[in-house]
């Protein structure tokens, strides 16, 4: 089977998506209203983006063998991962891992390695929850200082997607169900 292209659909929307929440995230020193920032972020990532890429793209790859053979992109981002893992930022300053939802547990039960942007996903969502549940409370600074480390976050967990990730499911889906994985993730 031959690569697809990595200018697919499903591949374009995706980096189209990530560039839109890069683009929120790029001058957060020049924001004025953080809690509205925070609230499109959990809109729109958390419950659109990163859920789609969890139920559509992971979910399709997640069994092909494939998936373990990664590249030196991945490589270099799995040993990034494993010395700064986002999960042990969360037990650092919220005193908790990130919550393993009951759709992601089949990522750990498989010992998967979508696991990586899984607990990127989890971290990013944890860092949200904590900023809204706090908004009241926190000090302009802090609040700064986490959406920094989301927007830190959701920068590197985008280049690894875009460097690894997509190359890797170029080799594992066809054409035809990279368009049908499109369409899916326009219905959702």
């Amino acid at each position: 089977m031959a690569a697809l292209n990595l200018n697919h659909p499903i591949f374009t929307i995706i980096k189209k998506e990530h560039k839109e929440i890069l683009e929120r995230l790029k001058d957060l020193k020049t924001i004025q209203d953080y809690s509205q920032l925070v609230n499109w972020l959990w809109s729109f990532v958390e419950e659109h983006h990163h859920q789609k890429e969890e139920s559509i793209l992971f979910d399709f790859v997640k069994d092909n063998p494939k998936l373990h053979e990664g590249g030196p992109f991945c490589v270099y981002y799995f040993d990034y991962f494993m010395n700064d893992r986002p999960s042990d930022y969360c037990q650092k300053h919220f005193g908790k891992q990130p919550e393993i939802t009951p759709s992601q547990q089949k990522f750990y039960d498989k010992s998967s390695p979508i696991r990586i942007p899984i607990e990127e996903h989890r971290a990013g969502k944890e860092i949200l929850s904590y900023l809204i549940k706090n908004n009241a409370t926190l000090s302009k600074e802090d609040y700064l200082k986490y959406l920094t480390k989301y927007k830190e976050l959701q920068e590197l967990h985008f280049n690894k997607e875009e460097s690894c990730f997509f190359h890797l499911c170029s080799m594992m889906i066809t054409e035809i169900e990279a368009d049908t994985l499109y369409q899916e993730w326009l219905k959702s």
